[in-house]
C-alpha cells in the first residue's frame, strides 16, 4: 500500500491547526489532512475560555459555542481594586468551539486522523500512530500546530521557549455576571489569578511563572477560598479541573524554515502578559493555511516567507509590547509593584 499523501499535513487540531486546514480548503487547497491526538475535540479543556469579541471578525461562531458575554475586567491586589479595563468578550465552550472548527473542516473535506499521534517528522512527511498502525503521511507542506510542547517546532529550532503554568477549576458562582476578575500579587511576580463568569460557574485560575510553580496548587486554593469568603463563590466545591503551559516568552525567532511553518502556541504567538491566545491562533492559523494552499498552487516556497512576514506585520508589535510589560513586573521592586502592574496592564483609575 503506498503511504497517504497530502498536500499539506497539519500537526494538531487545536484553534490553529483547524483554522489552517479551514482557511487553506476555501483557498483551493484540494488535499488537506489533520492529526490530532485527543480522542475528543478541545478536551479535556486547558484555557480559560475567554476571547475577545473580535475573534467573530475571524472566526464564524456558532451560537452554541458562546456561554456568556463579559463586558470588563476588574483588577485587584490584596483586598483593593486597582483598576478595570473595557473588554468586550465572550466565554466560550472551548470544547464546542474547536468540534465547530472540526466540523467545518471536514465539511470543507479535511481528512481528519483523530485520535492519531505523530512519532516523528522526517523528510517530507511524518510518521503517524493509528490505533495499532503506523503510517508514514507524505505532504508538501507541514504545519506545525501541536501546542507549547511542540515536535514540530524541534525539528526545526532548538531556540528555548519560556513558559508559565496554569491550574484552573470550575467552581459554582454566587450569582451571575459579566464583569471578569483579575488578581495581582507581588508573589504571584508577572503571573495572575483570574475568576471568569460562565453563567452559573465560574472558571477559577492562576498562571505563575515558571520558578514559581511548586506554589501553584497552594496559591489556587487561597484564591478560591478568598472569593468564598467574599461572596463572589458559591462555595469551592470542584465541578472539573485543568492545567497546562503558557509560553511567555514570546514567538519564536523563526516561524517558516523550509516547507514547514509554525503556528499557535507551537510558535509562542502568545501574549507574554495575558497568556492570551486564541484569537492570535486563529488568525495566524488562518494566514498559516493560506500561505501553504499558495505554495502547493504556485510550486514555489515564496508564500511560506510570506506568512512570517504577514503575521508579524499584524501581530509583531503586540507580542513585542506585552513581553517589554512582563518584564516590566517582573523587575519591579515591591514598594513600586502596583504602580507596575497599572502601567503594564495600562488600567482606568
Amino acid at each position: 500500500m503506498n503511504p497517504p499523501r497530502y498536500d499539506i499535513l497539519i500537526v494538531g487540531g487545536g484553534p490553529a491547526g483547524l483554522s489552517a486546514a479551514i482557511a487553506a480548503s476555501e483557498a483551493g487547497c484540494p488535499s488537506v489532512a489533520v492529526v490530532e491526538r485527543k480522542t475528543r475535540w478541545g478536551w479535556p479543556i486547558q484555557c480559560a475560555e475567554m476571547v475577545p469579541k473580535l475573534i467573530g471578525e475571524t472566526v464564524l461562531l456558532e451560537r452554541n459555542v458562546i456561554v456568556q458575554a463579559v463586558t470588563d475586567l476588574s483588577f485587584h491586589h490584596g483586598d483593593q481594586e486597582i483598576g478595570s479595563l473595557r473588554a468586550p468578550a465572550y466565554m466560550l465552550d472551548r470544547s464546542r468551539f474547536e468540534a465547530a472548527l472540526a466540523d467545518r473542516a471536514a465539511h470543507l473535506g479535511v481528512a481528519l486522523w483523530q485520535p492519531a499521534t505523530v512519532r516523528a517528522i522526517a523528510g517530507d512527511g511524518a510518521l503517524v500512530a493509528q490505533g495499532s498502525h503506523e503510517y508514514n503521511l507524505e505532504a508538501q507542506v507541514i504545519i506545525g500546530a501541536d501546542g507549547p510542547l511542540s515536535l514540530v517546532r524541534r525539528v526545526v529550532s532548538d531556540e528555548p521557549m519560556e513558559f508559565a503554568f496554569a491550574m484552573q477549576h470550575v467552581l459554582p458562582l454566587a450569582e451571575r455576571g459579566e464583569v471578569a476578575d483579575i488578581f495581582l500579587a507581588a508573589e504571584y511576580g508577572a503571573g495572575y489569578g483570574w475568576c471568569f463568569p460562565r453563567g452559573s460557574q465560574a472558571n477559577v485560575g492562576v498562571a505563575l511563572p515558571f520558578d514559581r510553580r511548586e506554589r501553584l496548587r497552594a496559591a489556587l486554593d487561597d484564591l478560591a477560598e478568598r472569593l468564598v469568603r467574599a461572596g463572589k463563590l458559591a462555595s469551592a466545591t470542584l465541578i472539573r479541573r485543568t492545567g497546562g503551559l503558557i509560553p511567555v516568552s514570546g514567538p519564536v525567532a523563526q516561524t517558516a524554515v523550509g516547507s514547514i511553518l509554525l503556528v499557535g502556541d507551537a510558535a509562542g504567538q502568545t501574549h507574554p502578559l495575558s497568556g492570551a491566545g486564541i484569537l492570535t491562533a486563529c488568525a495566524c492559523g488562518r494566514m498559516a493555511g493560506e500561505a501553504a494552499a499558495q505554495a502547493v498552487a504556485e510550486h514555489s516556497s515564496a508564500p511560506l516567507a510570506n506568512y512570517e512576514t504577514r503575521w508579524r506585520d499584524l501581530y509583531g508589535g503586540y507580542f513585542a509590547r506585552g513581553l517589554e510589560a512582563r518584564r516590566e513586573i517582573t523587575q519591579a521592586a515591591p514598594d513600586n509593584f502596583v504602580a507596575a502592574v497599572r502601567a503594564a496592564w495600562h488600567l482606568r483609575p
